[in-house]
């Protein structure tokens, strides 16, 4: 009886956890299945995490609750909500914010910004728009797609390529303008004109400053010396940080950052797999528009980062691949990362749905404008 009860649970823990964390649970058993079907790669799966990336993302979680703590972003979101008169203002200055902050301090950084804002002033408005935080995702992989260092696949063809930072942004300017173009048709499609109203507030929340300004401080230096310190100082940093928000780590969504560890693991394995490298091993004499095509689709089957890797080691035109990983960005929510942040930020039933309804459509029209466009 004990052992029935027991079971009954254990079981219904199980089912719980599935459905609380269903894109966890895949790349769990994907890893389990890759493990099963090749075992030779397991002592390689530390090598095929990016350390630096990892340690970066737990540095921005905990500065971000800490921030969220303080009780500051319900202040500055009504301050705010004060000056937007209705849903599509409010849409395209966040939308604009997004791509802004992307270009120079990448698609993710942006988000753990805007993101936990734009959540606390969804929060005291009666209007029901969550769905700007997937045109925040959509603005941020078109904003970063402009500059060498908006995003971990732009810095690494920059390294590849012999451009210079202004020639890379040269080069990725038509596509980036386009996908600005699009994103601010669709805000005036699927936002109307009107008013935001807000909820009544009984009590001032309690607020602290102190923490706020330290955690934003720390935040900024934490940017600074991503973009400029080796990982081995970046650690440092978030050991210092682990000892001074020590209070809120059990807030921290430590389930998000195992979740990065086993995208970085099982995409690892796949692109090792000698049947998908004798696949693509022909690929090097394909035509521009090939690339592209394949560099969209691929990155809506392992990620834009990893899709990047794996497409260089077969061809030289770095136009197509560039154009190609970052527009298949958009699309299904493993397509970047970007896109997985944000939705786990906000943890909405149902709006996982609704980001494919609207991902998938912006990707649609995207990849047939920018491919008659550019490589027709």
């Amino acid at each position: 009886m004990h052992i029935s009860q027991g079971s009954n649970k254990l079981g219904r823990r199980a089912l719980l956890f599935a459905q609380k964390e269903p894109l966890l649970l895949f790349f769990l058993l994907l890893l389990l299945f890759l493990a099963l079907l090749f075992p030779e790669y397991i002592t390689h799966y530390g090598e095929f995490v990016d350390w630096r990336t990892i340690i970066a993302l737990s540095g921005l979680l905990i500065v971000t609750v800490s921030i969220e703590e303080s009780g500051e972003l319900t202040s500055m979101a009504r301050a705010l909500l004060y000056k937007m008169k209705n849903e599509r203002n409010f849409a395209l200055v966040l939308v604009a914010l997004s791509a802004l902050l992307s270009t120079f301090l990448t698609n993710d950084i942006a988000l753990f910004i805007l993101v936990p804002l734009t959540v606390k002033m969804l929060k005291i408005i009666k209007n029901d728009i969550y769905k700007i935080i997937i045109f925040e995702a959509l603005a941020v992989n078109a904003g970063s797609l402009l500059t060498p260092i908006g995003n971990p696949q732009n810095l690494f063809l920059w390294n590849l390529s012999a451009l210079n930072f202004l020639g890379f942004i040269i080069a990725m300017l038509p596509l980036f303008l386009l996908l600005i173009f699009i994103l601010f048709i669709f805000i005036f499609l699927f936002f109307p004109s009107r008013k935001i109203t807000l909820v009544r507030e009984d009590s001032t929340p309690k607020t602290s400053r102190s923490l706020f300004y330290t955690a934003l401080s720390l935040l900024a230096f934490y940017i600074l010396a991503l973009n400029f310190l080796p990982t081995t100082y970046i650690l440092i940093l978030l050991v210092l940080y682990l000892l001074i928000f020590y209070k809120f780590l059990a807030k921290v969504d430590w389930l998000f950052v195992l979740l990065f560890i086993l995208v970085f693991i099982d995409f690892g394995v796949i692109s090792h797999i000698p049947a998908i490298l004798a696949l693509f091993s022909s690929f090097s004499g394909s035509s521009a528009g090939t690339v592209f095509i394949v560099s969209v689709l691929l990155s809506q089957f392992m990620s834009n980062v990893p899709a990047t890797v794996f497409v260089t080691n077969f061809t030289a035109q770095f136009k197509a691949v560039a154009y190609g990983v970052n527009l298949g960005g958009n699309g299904v929510i493993i397509a970047s990362m970007a896109n997985v942040i944000a939705m786990r930020m906000v943890r909405i039933k149902g709006l996982m749905i609704e980001f494919h309804k609207y991902s998938l459509l912006f990707l649609t029209v995207s990849f047939a404008l920018a491919y008659f466009l550019f490589f027709y």
